[in-house]
């Protein structure tokens, strides 16, 4: 008999209120009163003859032994959930994976390429929703798992590195008469710079490649990835873009990329989890093939430009 673990229901109203540094809040997150769970810390600080809580009037703050018995606790609690996850996805025919993913990642590129992973594991199903806007990771706005793009997530969640952070130049064949090998402003003067999302890349291009002639009113950026990609394709300008995003399009002669050069920015695709999934089977299935496949879509992608180069410079 374990005669030193305290109850669960005391562990999992510490780990929430520790977690959200709220009676109140663990309260509505677990479905109980907030006496409940002030009465199952207490409890708990009783049996353990540990101050895990200091309380000032309604506000709370964990001490630094209740932080330490906080990591531990929620890695407990987590390897709990996810070994009672695996026995119930253990017993169905069928997995589903609840996945959020951006509206063009999943066009462009999931949705072509997910049946050869259905093929592989054909017991693991999807439940797809789109979501333009970033991930809020300081709640709970995903389930199963997600594709971000931005930033690396927080320490808060699992995730894995997808793509590298590099963009492609890229534009219509018809828009640069007599291109030179190395990027230079010269050679699209008058055309306008086309980049995606929020980030400023061509500033970042201009700062690291510290190239000269840049016209930051030339510039008009597409929160919607489509729509700029489409913009390049119908000859708006130059585009700044992630390659494995276009190989269709490189491959079909409708944008050329004639410029070796890369922007290297600190945004990339990542594959985003949970920590209590960790431990799922189907989500670590996923997660490797995910890594994998977009791994030789970007290869692909840079021998399809590198002929194009080769083409246009034989």
């Amino acid at each position: 008999m374990r005669r030193n673990i305290p109850s669960l229901s005391a562990l999992q109203a510490f780990e929430a209120a520790g977690r959200l540094e709220s009676f109140t809040r663990a309260a509505n997150e677990l479905n109980v009163t907030q006496s409940a769970i002030s009465r199952h810390i207490r409890l708990l600080e009783d049996d353990l003859g540990v101050m895990l809580f200091r309380r000032s009037g309604h506000n709370v703050s964990i001490t630094p032994l209740g932080s330490v018995y906080l990591q531990n606790i929620r890695a407990c609690l987590d390897e709990i959930e996810a070994s009672t996850m695996d026995l119930k996805a253990g017993q169905q025919d069928d997995v589903v994976i609840s996945l959020i993913i951006p509206p063009v990642f999943g066009s462009r590129w999931l949705v072509p390429h997910l049946p050869k992973f259905t093929a592989r594991h054909p017991r693991i199903d999807f439940q797809i929703s789109l979501e333009a806007n970033a991930i809020d990771f300081g709640g709970i706005s995903f389930n199963d798992a997600a594709i971000s793009f931005g930033a690396s997530p927080p320490a808060s969640i699992e995730w894995e590195w997808l793509t590298p952070g590099h963009l492609a130049f890229v534009c219509r064949p018809e828009l640069i008469a007599n291109p030179l090998p190395n990027f230079s402003f010269a050679q699209v003067e008058g055309l306008r710079l086309l980049e995606l999302g929020v980030v400023p890349s061509w500033e970042r291009f201009v700062r690291q490649d510290r190239n000269t002639g840049f016209n930051p009113k030339a510039v008009r950026r597409y929160e919607y990835f489509e729509a700029g990609i489409q913009s390049a394709i119908a000859g708006e300008g130059v585009l700044l873009a992630p390659p494995f995003l276009i190989l269709d399009s490189i491959r079909s002669g409708a944008l050329v990329s004639p410029w070796r050069e890369m922007l290297k920015v600190d945004m990339a695709y990542y594959f985003c989890f949970p920590r209590q999934k960790r431990r799922r089977k189907s989500i670590a299935l996923f997660c490797q093939w995910l890594v994998e496949e977009l791994a030789n879509t970007d290869a692909a992608a840079a021998e399809a430009m590198e002929a194009q180069r080769h083409r246009l410079f034989a």
